[in-house]
């Protein structure tokens, strides 16, 4: 059986694979400010579309069927794991939002049209609404975190 401490651990890996994939997409680059052929890679989103279902993946095993299996030890570490289960959750909503990007994104890629710049827009809106949703969560499970465990 996982403990929270190492679920939270799984969970804080899972979020440095997600923050990988989101700056590749988003961060600023030469690439994108002098789109030359054959000078830049192009970004591979049919690439981050896989990494990122495999990640809502993970985390949906963790908070659906690992951190349920967890018997905390004290009321702290309940109100901990009830934390950690919400920023699971809220962590996979942005992630499966990223991935639905990177699909409409891989497929346009491919020559595909249906999606449009408006559509872009609304759902880049959405997850970023998403991102500040388990940024939010993620300051009081990280002191909830330090209360318990310490520091580590």
């Amino acid at each position: 059986m996982s403990t929270g401490r190492s679920l939270a651990r799984q969970v804080n890996d899972t979020l440095g694979a997600y923050v990988k994939v989101h700056d590749a997409i988003f961060a600023f680059s030469l690439r994108k400010l002098l789109p030359i052929p054959g000078l830049f890679e192009p970004i591979d989103y049919c690439a981050h579309e896989l990494t990122l279902g495999v990640l809502s993946a993970r985390l949906k095993d963790i908070s659906g069927r690992q951190l349920p299996d967890v018997r905390p030890s004290s009321e702290a570490e309940r109100a901990f794991l009830a934390a950690l289960q919400s920023y699971a959750l809220a962590l996979q909503d942005t992630i499966d939002r990223l991935a639905h990007i990177s699909a409409n994104l891989c497929r346009k890629s491919k020559g595909e049209s249906g999606y449009i710049y408006d559509s872009y827009n609304a759902d880049v809106r959405a997850y970023k609404a998403s991102v500040q949703s388990y940024a939010g969560l993620g300051a009081n499970l990280n002191a909830l975190y330090a209360a318990i465990y310490g520091a580590a």
